[in-house]
């Protein structure tokens, strides 16, 4: 039973953090073509390499996520 409510508790953590991430990736990939637009080109690779890899980021803990709330749903 203990198990059960961890990798409930682990799954809904997983999302909670997922969800601001996924509304700050696009964000930043957009100021950085912003910036790269207005001839500010160091900060705006920096902007769009850095808003991929929360991209990358976000993908990864929603899988995780999604995965332990399964896990529990299903009894793995």
């Amino acid at each position: 039973m203990n198990n059960e409510k961890l990798k409930l508790r682990k799954g809904i953590k997983f999302m909670a953090i997922t969800l601001p991430l996924l509304f700050l990736a696009p964000f930043l990939m957009f100021l950085g073509f912003k910036a790269i637009g207005r001839d500010a080109n160091i900060l705006g690779i920096i902007l769009v390499i850095i808003g991929a890899l929360v991209a990358l980021t976000s993908i990864g803990l929603m899988y995780l996520g999604i995965k332990n709330l399964l896990d529990h749903l299903f009894e793995k």
